[in-house]
């Protein structure tokens, strides 16, 4: 196995060495009992380069949406944990789970391209048809 030498502090707690990234897609506004780990390095790196580049929004953003997959971005240091939203126009979301939980980050148009292409390439997962939905 490799390490992708990366370092995240954009969303959370900073963690090095990200060995795999487990995938947990939801199904109907439900999440998936299976996770998919994910360990070659391009593909870790989409994940990671996402969470590190990502925009974070104001305070008490939350999304209500229900996303379309959950992600964990695994190291030796610990865990960051995140939901994603991609939408057929273009936009991408993120919200941490843990270690923090609640902040809301917008994705760049490179990472929403990167993981677009990424959940094409999955069978019967498609991006979120409609706008996504915050709490007011």
């Amino acid at each position: 196995m490799f390490l992708v030498i990366l370092l995240l502090s954009a969303c959370g707690k900073e963690i090095e060495n990200v060995e795999e990234v487990n995938v947990n897609y939801w199904e109907n506004g439900v999440r998936n009992q299976k996770d998919e780990v994910i360990s070659d390095k391009s593909s870790v790196e989409i994940f990671t380069k996402a969470v590190s580049e990502a925009i974070e929004l104001d305070k008490g953003k939350v999304i209500t949406t229900k996303p379309l997959l959950s992600f964990h971005l695994v190291a030796k240091e610990g865990e960051q944990g995140y939901h994603l939203w991609i939408t057929s126009n273009g936009n991408g979301y993120i919200q941490s789970l843990y270690p923090t939980n609640g902040d809301t980050f917008k994705l760049i148009k490179t990472s929403i391209a990167s993981l677009t292409e990424f959940i094409n390439s999955k069978e019967n997962i498609d991006v979120i048809q409609n706008e996504i939905e915050f709490e007011e």
